[in-house]
């Protein structure tokens, strides 16, 4: 796995909206009128799961893509990423993962969508 390894999974453009009563710094924001009020729309938009490689092709483990807008953003899946990456590659010997493990973990990155 010390390869550009993507793994790419279709669903129709997952989102979550929020609707702030001020802007964050730094994140981009949509004012729109709500009532006699105005509050701040912002919408993330879940992408791809991918593994970061350092230069010696050594991994930190596997992240998933936020967009807001033109901006985008990285979560760190931690060790769910691993196991959920593993469970798909079906991974033995001492980097096996548990059918425990990896249904936990499918649930989790899925449930995102």
């Amino acid at each position: 796995m010390g390869e550009d390894f993507h793994l790419h999974k279709k669903f129709d453009t997952p989102s979550i909206t929020y609707y702030l009563a001020k802007p964050v710094k730094g994140v981009v924001t949509k004012k729109v009128k709500s009532g006699k009020t105005y509050l701040y729309r912002v919408t993330f938009k879940m992408g791809r799961v991918f593994q970061a490689l350092f230069e010696d092709a050594d991994s930190d483990g596997y992240n998933i893509t936020v967009t807001n807008g033109k901006q985008e953003f990285f979560v760190y899946l931690n060790d769910l990423g691993w196991k959920y990456v593993g469970s798909i590659l079906g991974t033995t010997g001492a980097d096996a993962v548990s059918p425990e493990d990896a249904q936990a973990a499918t649930d989790y990155i899925q449930g995102l969508y």
